[in-house]
């Protein structure tokens, strides 16, 4: 017999999971939204506007912290070829009303990082590691082999964003 707490937890993870990629994604530099920020500020207090920065950059910390953890928590359940926990990070619905694919939320988001060449050249130092966590869960939930999983991930989309990580160079 399953709880409420059992979806409340897959729910949580994927908000995790998706409140990270909101940042990650909406970090890059981005001319209209500059230019909207710099309109914002004009009219604040500048110590109002330092520490509003200061507060969003910490935020956008405590976001990468708490999915980096999360997904090397998933990521030590699945060691060892744990087939049952690999099905449950993709397909809840035996145990829940609502499921969530984790696997298909984590292999979006590396899909949104590496985009393009141009996006992944100029991803920050938080990106980048958070990009080899996002790897490193994708590479465990498939190992065994599970063949569910590995259909999830073995996107057309993925295999371009992986060839663009071999391909782009990246200035340290």
């Amino acid at each position: 017999m399953t709880t409420d707490a059992d979806g409340q937890f897959f729910l949580h993870v994927n908000t995790i999971i998706l409140r990270c990629k909101e940042w990650a994604v909406n970090s890059e530099y981005n001319p209209v939204r500059a230019s909207a920020q710099r309109t914002l500020f004009k009219s604040m207090d500048p110590e109002a506007v330092k520490e509003f920065k200061e507060k969003e950059i910490e935020d956008a910390r405590a976001d990468i912290r708490l999915c980096v953890l999360t997904l090397s928590f998933l990521r030590q359940l699945c060691e060892g070829h744990n087939g049952t926990m690999q099905d449950m990070l993709r397909d809840q619905s035996d145990l829940n009303r609502f499921s969530y694919n984790l696997i298909h939320t984590v292999t979006s988001f590396v899909v949104q990082l590496t985009a393009s060449t141009e996006k992944f050249r100029y991803m920050s130092i938080p990106q980048r590691e958070l990009l080899v966590n996002l790897m490193d869960f994708l590479v465990e939930v498939c190992q065994g082999p599970c063949p569910e999983n590995q259909a999830v991930v073995g996107s057309l989309e993925l295999l371009a964003g992986c060839k663009t990580m071999l391909t782009a160079r990246v200035d340290p």
